[in-house]
């Protein structure tokens, strides 16, 4: 896939090279899934340390079918023999490294979820993300299959909730579907619409909210997806929120058993 629209901060040259350092990890405290029930979301899981981990299938090879980045994706126990994941201090990372000789790829982490899900609330509190040129970190929802049950993308599905490349420094949220479906622009949120046509090869994307070094230095924050795909509250939509760490929203999201409807919560920087 191509990269979403490209910020100025990320069209300045980039003097990366092999032997340059790591480019840092993702660190994350927890990613918790709540299910719609009457009047709200009830907490169905709260992934930490290894458990986090445990949820999730690490993809080995190459980048051919997905993004083409020029990396080679670990084994889970590659990837800790390397140093390139595991819990450290509580805290989940997951990360790249340096390639082993001039022109190879770069090894790098890239995991699956392994439940399903069919909409609800996603938190995901994270600590840090990597930041520089050749980077590309993202935390996204994808469905292999298209309607009929055959792998397709983009005709199955995909949420963005999290993405951006190089030394961009606004997050880019995007969602990819079957011809028909187009960002309008409506809805209260606060993020920018920058393109509109949800089935092109770019999606269609909202940006709004930290990314890298600006998230970094923010201490991070929790991010919140809301996905209602059977509208529950008599609407069908996505949106997420950027909460900064400590407020209290983003106390209520990663400690509470369940949340209230999220009408009463300021503009999402996403909506679709």
């Amino acid at each position: 896939r191509a990269p979403r629209r490209v910020a100025d901060s990320a069209r300045r040259p980039c003097p990366w090279t092999p032997s340059s350092s790591r480019f840092g990890a993702m660190r994350a405290l927890l990613l918790a899934l709540f299910a719609g029930v009457a009047g709200g979301y009830e907490l169905r899981a709260r992934l930490a340390g290894d458990a986090f981990l445990d949820a999730f299938d690490f993809i080995q090879g190459d980048d051919s079918q997905a993004t083409h980045g020029y990396v080679l994706y670990q084994s889970r126990a590659d990837a800790e023999a390397m140093g390139l994941a595991g819990v450290d201090d509580g805290n989940v990372f997951l990360s790249a490294g340096r390639p082993s000789s001039p022109g190879a790829r770069v090894p790098s982490v890239r995991i699956e979820g392994a439940m399903s899900l069919t909409g609800g609330v996603l938190v995901l509190d994270l600590l840090r993300m990597p930041v520089g040129c050749a980077t590309w970190p993202a935390y996204w929802l994808c469905n292999q299959t298209d309607p009929a049950g055959s792998p397709s993308w983009p005709a199955g599905g995909e949420i963005d909730v999290l993405e951006g490349v190089h030394l961009q420094a606004s997050n880019a949220q995007t969602l990819h579907t079957l011809p028909g479906c187009v960002q309008d622009g409506g809805g209260n949120f606060t993020g920018e619409t920058v393109t509109t046509d949800c089935a092109s090869g770019t999606g269609c994307g909202i940006w709004g909210g930290p990314y890298g070094a600006d998230l970094n230095a923010a201490g991070g924050g929790v991010l919140v997806t809301e996905w209602d795909p059977a509208g529950a509250t008599g609407r069908q939509f996505i949106r997420s929120w950027f909460l900064p760490r400590g407020s209290d929203l983003a106390i209520q999201a990663t400690s509470n058993s369940s949340l209230s409807q999220l009408d009463s919560w300021p503009a999402p920087n996403s909506y679709f």
